[in-house]
């Protein structure tokens, strides 16, 4: 044998010699069946995890919220919509009436720049709300209380 050889085996006999005392413990099939159980060994005995997870959301709860929360700024939207048509209404039969300005005119003319910036906020807001289901992986249907059932 070539000195390579005989350490080499001298080196086997000390490896497998300090493995066989160091583990003394041998896993049968039985331990194997435990631990597959989960949970904590004691003495011998698997106790078992209590699973805490909190309990999961009704589909039907989620769609209703995403389908209220959508309503919601739609009816800001046709609210907004119908001040718009009011406030150019009034302002035809105030022009019509009197051509020059005067407090009326002036009055329809900021309720319609109110309506029409409520119209963009509630647009924007309807539009986060979509962009914000989309990034939850909610169907686009639920926002607009579309419902497959």
């Amino acid at each position: 044998m070539t000195m390579n050889t005989k350490y080499f085996a001298l080196l086997s006999i000390i490896v497998f010699g300090y493995c066989s005392v160091s583990s003394s413990a041998v896993l049968t099939d039985e331990d194997l069946e435990r631990y597959k159980k989960g949970g904590t060994v004691i003495d011998n005995q698997t106790v078992q995890k209590k699973d805490h997870a909190a309990p999961k959301k009704s589909k039907n709860m989620d769609r209703q919220r995403w389908c209220d929360e959508g309503e919601k700024y739609r009816k800001q939207i046709a609210k907004a919509q119908e001040d718009i048509k009011q406030a150019d209404r009034i302002l035809e039969e105030q022009q019509s009436v009197f051509p020059i300005t005067n407090k009326k005119i002036k009055s329809a003319q900021k309720k319609k720049l109110k309506a029409e910036k409520d119209l963009k906020e509630a647009q924007a807001k309807l539009d986060a709300l979509e962009d914000k289901a989309h990034r939850n992986s909610v169907p686009p249907g639920w926002v607009r209380c579309q419902f497959d059932y």
